[in-house]
């Protein structure tokens, strides 16, 4: 996720599939799949590839990207802003 390509900056079995703005990322995990499908987590850069510390967002890609359309591209899956 981060520099060069070992496991000191993440498991083996997450990949990158999407850089954000805040230098967030968007992660697909292949290491248990679910019913065939991919979780989808929330690689963000205060966690420091702490596995424990990522959040899941979807159970899948496919529900990441229908829930991307229908959110219009915002993050969805953080907390609105407070008033």
């Amino acid at each position: 996720m981060r520099n060069s390509d070992t496991d000191e900056w993440g498991p083996a079995s997450w990949y990158v599939i999407a850089d954000l703005p805040d230098s967030d990322r968007i992660i697909i995990d292949v290491s248990t799949p679910i019913n065939g499908l991919y979780p989808t987590i929330d690689g963000f850069h205060e966690a420091m590839l702490g596995p424990e510390e990522c959040q899941r967002i979807t159970a899948s890609f496919s529900q990441f990207l229908e829930q991307m359309l229908r959110h219009q591209g915002r993050a969805f899956w953080l907390a609105p802003p407070a008033d």
